[in-house]
């Protein structure tokens, strides 16, 4: 975890006092889809929010003639996600209150303003998550992932690899991060899920919200769909975190199922009977 404390700052332009909200998106440049992210960071997050596009500066300068109030960071030097990311906080960290980072693909709700209003109300709060819902790449709704109200319970589910939320519905304060050292560049895919267990075991205060925050596209060609990279992540951070299992992680397992069953059943309802209904219904027309 490699926060690059005597990183010189970047110096962004025009920025007020009234900008607390660092968001970055890191990315290589060549998807499309970073113009909804833009956009819905823009909408949902106002004059509050600096948005940094890290990535490799050839690649992303188009960015910049569409979006003039992004900031381009290039990631030189920089060794995949969680390097970019560690880059981008070490730039700002002087400036901003509260982070968050979401992917190129990605895009936020409305419902991510009750992250920041939780953060703005309560001082002693340090970071808050919201649900996530998975959609395809053109917009179409596949589920709201599963969650749980309970931060205390993250390291026994994550010896399940069972998450109970994920980074794209995730606020945090900015100063919290950098005093944990920001994202390990060690993992691949789940540094986000171990910077998590970090920050619950620091015992700092995390709390969840019931909203749906985020959009997360599921799609075939992202990093997190690596199957041998996330099991060699997993691997790894169950070494690092002693993440055995005991019989309260497996009593915590089933409270977590019980918790969601009316989500599982809503799942199984539109796949088996609403979605072949629905088709059937078209095809009468």
């Amino acid at each position: 975890m490699s926060i690059r404390h005597n990183q010189v700052n970047s110096s962004p332009r025009n920025v007020s006092a009234s900008v607390d909200i660092l968001v970055v998106t890191p990315t290589l440049g060549s998807r499309s889809s970073v113009s909804q992210t833009i956009e819905t960071v823009q909408l949902v997050g106002g004059s509050r929010v600096f948005h940094c596009i890290v990535g490799p500066l050839a690649r992303i300068m188009w960015i910049q003639s569409m979006y003039p109030h992004i900031h381009l960071l290039d990631d030189r030097g920089c060794n995949g996600i969680y390097s970019a990311l560690n880059f981008a906080i070490s730039s700002f960290s002087q400036k901003y209150q509260y982070f968050a980072y979401i992917n190129d693909d990605d895009y936020w709700l409305p419902g991510f303003k009750e992250l920041v209003s939780r953060l703005d109300t309560s001082s002693s709060l340090s970071l808050i998550y919201g649900r996530t819902r998975f959609v395809t790449s053109n917009g179409r709704y596949i589920k709201t992932i599963s969650s749980f109200p309970y931060p205390r319970c993250f390291k026994s589910l994550m010896k399940f690899n069972v998450p109970i939320f994920t980074q794209q519905s995730v606020l945090c304060r900015l100063s919290d991060l950098i005093e944990l050292g920001g994202f390990d560049e060690m993992y691949r895919i789940l540094a986000d899920s171990e910077l998590f267990l970090r920050w619950i075991e620091s015992g700092r205060k995390v709390a969840s919200a019931s909203v749906v925050c985020s959009c997360y596209c599921f799609e075939g060609d992202r990093l997190s769909n690596d199957r041998s990279s996330a099991s060699s992540d997993l691997v790894r951070l169950q070494g690092m975190h002693a993440l055995t299992i005991s019989l309260s992680d497996l009593l915590v397992l089933m409270a977590f199922r019980l918790y969601n069953t009316l989500g599982y059943l809503s799942n199984v309802f539109r796949i088996f009977l609403f979605l072949p209904l629905s088709k059937l219904l078209m095809n009468l027309r």
